[in-house]
């Protein structure tokens, strides 16, 4: 079973990219993970939390224990 061992804000920009039956969307990302397998510590990978409006028990799971989690986007932030 995966456990966070270290966690961090994201910054400004980046988006987690999910597909579903009408194409692609993007919810902002609220914190990166560094993830580690407790049955095999050496075993480690990032991953991120991102948020999703219609969704409050979102933070609950990693993005990449979604099914439909596509990848990462960045985004200049306008200034």
């Amino acid at each position: 079973m995966p456990k966070a061992i270290s966690i961090t804000a994201a910054p400004p920009g980046w988006f987690s990219v999910f597909k579903d039956t009408e194409g692609t969307f993007e919810q902002p990302v609220a914190l990166w993970a560094l993830m580690e397998d407790e049955d095999n510590p050496a075993m480690r990978w990032p991953t991120s939390y991102s948020t999703a409006a219609d969704d409050p028990m979102s933070l609950n799971h990693p993005d990449d224990e979604d099914a439909n989690f596509v990848g990462h986007v960045y985004r200049m932030p306008a200034s």
